[in-house]
């Protein structure tokens, strides 16, 4: 329940399915956070149709502000984040996963930003990776997600859409007033019901920077993302890359001829980085073209699922 009348300016969104075993770090350092004055912030938890005690953890856990906790029956995460979306009240929508550690400044920082720029598509910051076991060799050239991001110590604005730019959803704030009519694809993102199982937030992020035309990166606003070791694995990664390039067409609503381009453009890649690694000898090449070579197999996959359903944009 919301233990607070006062309305929330700053909302913290977390959307959880049998998170159990790895909420306590969140919760520990959402209780540790620095509340800049003015923001009274809420937490909005989200449970989508969890089998565990995740509700009975998030209800018992005594943060210094109010929390709302949120029952979701249907599975979907992106559905289980709008669901957060509509509850929430807050002018500033802090986004994170079950599996992160904010850092004490993550909501003092992403607030201050809001208020010297509050007019932006969103707000992003570092994501620091913790993995149980050492690093694998090729864990440079895995997606942000995973391998993590940092930009530098310095606040500055972007302007249109970068890999290094992207939105990811474990650590974005957006003001409340951009996501009037926009929404997480429900299509898009973790749901055992659906086929896409990535980009909901790339997506959100795309059509965010449309709207808007820029985004602010935040240094201070830090998370760390704690790594599950079925995810420091290389077939995880093939799969995931794979699975990138068939939600690639959805994340960026690309017609008929820009998916085909695209696809093109990822085989040249693939067969320049393979030409490369024979030549000089080089396993990284070998591996980014493994990868790229996924992304042109699922993408080439969507092409044909979409050209027969008709569903590319004309």
């Amino acid at each position: 329940m919301n233990s607070n009348q006062e309305r929330a300016r700053c909302s913290i969104i977390v959307a959880s399915y049998n998170g159990s075993d790895k909420i306590h770090g969140l919760l520990t350092s959402l209780s540790e956070l620095i509340i800049p004055e003015g923001s009274s912030p809420e937490l909005v938890f989200v449970d989508s149709a969890s089998t565990d005690n995740t509700a009975a953890q998030v209800e018992n856990w005594d943060l210094p502000f109010s929390k709302t906790l949120v029952h979701c029956k249907a599975h979907g995460h992106s559905r289980a984040l709008n669901v957060g979306i509509s509850s929430a009240s807050g002018d500033l929508l802090l986004f994170t996963d079950d599996d992160c550690i904010c850092g004490p400044r993550w909501l003092d920082a992403y607030w201050l930003s809001f208020l010297r720029h509050p007019i932006a598509g969103y707000y992003f910051g570092p994501i620091m990776p913790c993995l149980e076991e050492p690093k694998p060799e090729w864990w440079d050239i895995g997606p942000n997600s995973l391998r993590g991001r940092n930009l530098g110590p310095s606040e500055f604005k972007i302007n249109g859409i970068d890999k290094n730019y992207y939105a990811v959803g474990c650590n974005l704030a957006v003001p409340s007033s951009a996501l009037v009519d926009i929404r997480f694809d429900e299509s898009l993102g973790p749901n055992p019901t659906t086929r896409l199982q990535l980009g909901a937030d790339t997506k959100l992020g795309h059509m965010l920077m449309k709207k808007f035309g820029h985004a602010i990166w935040v240094p201070e606003a830090q998370v760390n993302h704690i790594i599950e070791n079925e995810r420091v694995d290389w077939g995880y990664l093939l799969w995931r890359s794979r699975m990138s390039g068939r939600c690639r067409i959805h994340c960026r609503s690309y017609s008929l001829s820009e998916a085909v381009r695209n696809y093109i453009k990822l085989l040249i890649t693939s067969v320049q980085n393979v030409i490369g690694s024979i030549f000089y000898c080089d396993n990284k090449r070998f591996r980014i073209a493994q990868i790229t070579w996924q992304k042109s197999k699922g993408l080439i996959h969507e092409i044909v699922t979409c050209y027969l359903h008709g569903r590319f944009k004309h």
